[in-house]
């Protein structure tokens, strides 16, 4: 009995590493380089003339199959650095807070690393690795790498996700003491799935005026929020439901991108009636919508606001009653005393007969 017992233990000891790893987040395979790669350039850094290099795989290095990705830098000769460009269009909008792959060095101590995020701005760092022959999983974490050096896109040194593109830089300056070459093997990438910033805003209860809308004519919506940056751009789906279902749409985008917006954010929306939409009471419905991957963003329910699941929530209600009075238009603002006449004709004699225009001198 105590044998099995403690064999039992044994091999629970031996699985629990397993089942940790199973528990965490899924990992998104992207390229284990048993055949040719796509989405992958090389990049000879042309700006700073003289490195050479070269992106290939390598049957005779591997991780964990048959071959491996090398990319072969030499400053012998000048230049600044090389590097490789992988395209995440596979991704297709995901956000991923992760790149991971295992990695072997040879001169090569640290590793230029560019990020592309979904406005067109690079983001600019680096990851040291370990003064070692053996393979080593780098991780390259885009909270950790966003905000430093920038350019290009936004331009504000901010995440805009999702994740577009990366680059592996080998530079000069990231080369081992003494060394004028370097090599980098690539295997088993992957990404990590998750949001990089990972903001929940707070919906407060919308302001509608007037509550009780004409059909024909329209209310004015304000939305409420206390805002967290969520790291990429979200729209706001409005649903304006009756008894029978949605009756009509008002999504948009918000005043500001919800990539970066904080604090108190406050906007109004203009809300047309449509003619023959029956009197009655409708609630308005609000979330936060990606239309890239068709996903919705958790909230924050304020006061005022009920949750219906699904990341949807009730923010206000309004009246159509046909009989409600016709709203007073405000006052014209136009103000044209500024402007001083500089010519004018009233037309008074167009010169023209019934055979067409008259021409002078016949």
């Amino acid at each position: 009995m105590i044998r099995a017992l403690l064999a039992a233990a044994l091999v629970f000891a031996a699985a629990a590493p397993a089942l940790a790893l199973a528990q965490g987040a899924p990992r998104l395979p992207l390229d284990d380089f048993e055949k040719a790669p796509e989405g992958w350039k090389y990049v000879g850094g042309e700006e700073f003339p003289g490195a050479r290099g070269s992106l290939a795989l390598d049957a005779a290095v591997a991780h964990g199959g048959r071959s491996s990705y090398r990319l072969e830098a030499d400053f012998g000769a000048g230049g600044a650095y090389v590097g490789s460009w992988r395209d995440l269009a596979s991704l297709k909008g995901k956000d991923v807070s992760e790149l991971r792959f295992w990695g072997k060095s040879d001169g090569i101590s640290t590793l230029g690393v560019r990020l592309l995020d979904g406005s067109g701005q690079i983001h600019q760092g680096s990851v040291e690795l370990k003064a070692s022959p053996d393979w080593q999983e780098v991780v390259l974490r885009i909270s950790s790498i966003a905000g430093g050096e920038h350019w290009g896109g936004a331009n504000d040194g901010k995440w805009h996700g999702p994740l577009k593109a990366f680059g592996l830089n080998a530079g000069k300056n990231g080369l081992a003491a003494g060394r004028t070459k370097g090599t980098l093997w690539i295997d088993d990438l992957e990404a990590v799935p998750g949001p990089v910033v990972d903001g929940t805003p707070t919906l407060h209860a919308a302001v509608v005026s007037p509550a009780v809308c004409r059909p024909g004519w329209g209310a004015r919506i304000t939305y409420r929020w206390d805002a967290q940056p969520l790291g990429r751009d979200y729209n706001v789906f409005v649903h304006y439901q009756g008894k029978n279902g949605t009756v009509m749409q008002g999504d948009h985008g918000p005043s500001v991108p919800t990539s970066v917006w904080t604090g108190k954010v406050e906007y109004s929306r203009l809300m047309v009636v449509p003619q023959d939409l029956p009197d009655g009471e409708y609630r308005i419905v609000a979330g936060f919508w990606d239309g890239q991957t068709g996903t919705r963003h958790p909230l924050r329910a304020g006061q005022g606001v009920v949750a219906l699941g699904d990341d949807a929530f009730q923010v206000g209600t309004f009246r159509v009653d046909s009989s409600a009075p016709v709203p007073t238009l405000p006052k014209p603002t136009l103000n044209l005393s500024p402007f001083k006449l500089t010519w004018s004709d009233e037309f008074n004699d167009l010169s023209v007969s019934a055979r067409g225009p008259t021409r002078s001198g016949r």
